[in-house]
């Protein structure tokens, strides 16, 4: 039983009848949901460490169950070919991005400066050569890792504050922007 007295297939079931109201859940967010939802259900702790261990006892379970239940199995792939659909969804949707974002144009003219490609971007002259309200898309043609590195300046910086998500370049964007304009008293 779930959270509201369903089965878990049953959330999963409703998202995706609702989808013209929320937005889709990712793939990472769907497998975060079901692998937190079978933790409850089996009572199992929340360490992130025993994923692969939980992962293995619920393939033994499932491919135990699948010999016996032709209906479970056609279940299990209709999941699967919905999320491999969700998989290429958000190379798509980058591609869309970039295709719409506006041409950044410096405002002033910085000199020369030696580049490090290596190097995480830096947000005060990302602002001074193209302007402050242009800072998060200047930062968004940076990597994930240069994003994170980055933010990770600002946490040293500004101890006991963080990114909502390390591994979501929208969450790393929205803290460096939101650190860089609370230094510039903004």
């Amino acid at each position: 039983m779930g959270k509201h007295g369903g089965r878990v297939g049953s959330s999963v079931a409703e998202r995706r009848a609702s989808t013209t109201q929320v937005k889709r859940p990712t793939l990472q967010e769907r497998g975060a949901d079901a692998t937190r939802l079978l933790r409850e259900m089996l009572q199992l702790s929340a360490d992130v460490t025993d994923t692969r261990l939980l992962g293995t006892a619920v393939a033994e379970a499932v491919a135990e169950e699948g010999r016996r239940n032709a209906r479970f199995l056609r279940d299990i792939r209709s999941r699967y070919d919905e999320l491999a659909a969700l998989r290429s969804q958000p190379k798509q949707r980058q591609a869309q991005t970039q295709k719409t974002l506006e041409p950044l144009l410096p405002i002033r003219h910085m000199g020369y400066r030696e580049v490090d490609p290596f190097a995480p971007p830096d947000p005060h002259y990302l602002a001074q050569l193209y302007g402050s309200d242009k800072l998060a898309r200047a930062l968004v043609d940076h990597s994930i890792d240069g994003l994170e590195r980055a933010a990770a300046q600002f946490e040293q910086r500004h101890p006991g504050t963080k990114p909502k998500s390390r591994a979501q370049r929208q969450a790393l964007i929205d803290y460096i922007v939101e650190q860089y304009n609370k230094e510039q008293g903004h």
